[in-house]
């Protein structure tokens, strides 16, 4: 999140529209900044680790496809220029498909 929080202090300075897609409790991070919170469904971290651990895929084929679909919902809502990407492998997807340039 320290990532993300800089790219909104070196973009307000610009007076960009920000909106923050992520999980309910990390909300409070970005509470005293002027952005447009939306919610997305936040992954199991322990399944995560255990499954890279192991050598496998992070994700399912379903919950990859169900977090692609999510993803292409809030890009419909915040209609961005630019998004900035984290951890999330399902925006190197769903930002192809919309043809928003991601920035990881």
């Amino acid at each position: 999140m320290t990532r993300a929080l800089r790219i909104i202090e070196l973009l307000r300075a610009n007076e960009f529209d920000i909106h923050v897609a992520t999980g309910r409790r990390f909300f409070s991070l970005f509470s005293e900044l002027p952005v447009q919170m939306l919610e997305i469904k936040e992954g199991d971290s322990p399944e995560f680790f255990l499954r890279i651990d192991n050598g496998v895929p992070p994700f399912s084929p379903r919950t990859f496809e169900l977090m692609i679909e999510e993803d292409l919902k809030v890009l419909a809502e915040a209609s961005p220029d630019i998004v900035f990407g984290d951890l999330r492998n399902s925006l190197t997807v769903s930002s192809r498909l919309k043809k928003i340039f991601l920035s990881i």
